[in-house]
């Protein structure tokens, strides 16, 4: 993505959030999204501190994080807020790996990929599958996005 586009994101940014209209649109909940995620957070792995060579990528290269979502996201602003400064200073592109329906990041206009299947196991096989499409460098749990710099 071009530097103007991630100034378009960020200009998304917004600490509000849109309005819970499903109980508007469904009678009852039987056509809601199915609240979902790894349980217990089986799926998350201690965080490391990716490679200095992730920040060494020449401008030409494509890079992308993976940025995983398990759970509500309660600080979205600053996580949102935090990926566009990579993106923008760093040439990186997150690409959002969600395993509930709605993980938050959508409304800013970044890429989110759902992890589909009913298991962790499932779950994982799609990661690896978006992490080959996507050439994702590395994946780090969302929170964690606050601690890099």
């Amino acid at each position: 993505m071009t530097v103007e586009a991630w100034f378009e994101i960020s200009a998304r940014i917004v600490a509000g959030a849109p309005a819970e209209i499903d109980d508007v649109l469904f009678d009852d909940l039987a056509g809601k999204p199915a609240a979902g995620g790894c349980p217990d957070n089986q799926m998350a792995k201690p965080w490391i501190l990716p490679s200095k060579a992730l920040w060494k990528q020449s401008a030409s290269e494509r890079v992308a994080i993976g940025v995983k979502v398990t759970e509500p996201m309660g600080n979205a602003v600053q996580i949102a807020t935090q990926l566009v400064a990579m993106a923008i200073e760093r040439g990186i592109t997150p690409v959002i790996l969600s395993s509930i329906p709605i993980s938050g990041f959508e409304q800013y206009g970044f890429r989110v990929e759902r992890l589909a299947g009913a298991t962790p196991a499932q779950q994982a096989i799609c990661e690896e599958e978006l992490k080959q499409f996507w050439d994702i460098a590395v994946v780090v749990n969302a929170q964690d996005i606050l601690n890099m710099g």
